[in-house]
């Protein structure tokens, strides 16, 4: 479940195909170190008043991780050629959650994010956490938004549950945010392939776009906690099946390439 930046870029590819396409790419980690079951260590993001998975209260003292991902940004368009108004955040699991939540925090900052596997539109709101808390996500503009998710995920499920950890489901999330760009009320489902539709929500505020690609599979066939179409399970280290009907990597970078 937590993961490095070198161990998503592993499973995703994200970096050369990112040099393909023109983008530059930064792997940062999360501000939580915690032991991993395989010897290794991985991280955490601390997503603001939200708890780690299991229930596990964020450790005090944590590094504030929005301040972080703001001044990394600072520094990579300071000392590098890069376009300020072209910065993207995408990420899996805990990194989509925080991605979610630069989208909330940092609307200023960023073109467009893409939460695979976590999509958030700010944190679940007592007492049933069936609804976005409205005041923890309320961006400074509109900007463009890009989910991939499975319907038989067990760690972030589909459908929402496990309290203020997750909470509410992936579609209210995808719809919060349509409403949050001033979208069209209904969007527009299509089928892209056998297990997987995209749902978009257009006429959305400043040209920007919410897009959800639902994968309507069983865990075993790709409809789990998966970046669809990279090597391994990141949850476990482990191989995991194929979902060669969607490569995430290029889903996302395609996305961005077009905000």
């Amino acid at each position: 479940m937590h993961c490095t930046g070198a161990d998503l870029n592993e499973d995703t590819g994200l970096s050369a195909a990112a040099d393909a396409k023109g983008f530059a790419v930064m792997f940062p980690d999360g501000g939580i170190r915690r032991p991993r079951a395989d010897g290794g260590y991985g991280h955490f993001w601390n997503i603001p008043g939200v708890p780690l998975i299991g229930g596990e209260a964020v450790p005090s003292g944590t590094r504030d991780d929005v301040r972080f991902i703001a001044d990394a940004i600072d520094q990579v368009v300071k000392h590098n050629c890069v376009d300020a108004r072209r910065i993207y955040v995408t990420g899996y699991s805990g990194g989509a959650r925080m991605s979610s939540m630069v989208g909330c925090r940092l609307a200023n900052r960023v073109a467009a994010v893409a939460p695979v596997a976590g999509l958030r539109a700010g944190r679940a709101a007592s007492p049933d956490f069936t609804d976005p808390e409205t005041t923890d996500c309320q961006p400074s503009r509109a900007i463009s938004v890009l989910a991939i998710h499975g319907t038989d995920d067990p760690t972030n499920p589909f459908p929402g549950g496990d309290g203020l950890r997750w909470g509410y489901s992936i579609e209210r999330a995808a719809a919060r945010w349509a409403s949050l760009d001033h979208c069209d009320a209904k969007p527009v489902t299509e089928k892209v392939s056998e297990h997987v539709s995209r749902v978009r929500y257009g006429a959305c505020g400043s040209r920007s776009d919410v897009v959800l690609y639902r994968i309507e599979a069983r865990r075993d066939e790709g409809g789990g906690h998966v970046w669809p179409g990279g090597h391994a399970d990141l949850a476990t280290r482990a191989t995991k099946p194929s979902s060669a009907e969607l490569d995430a990597t290029q889903v996302v970078l395609d996305f961005f390439a077009q905000h």
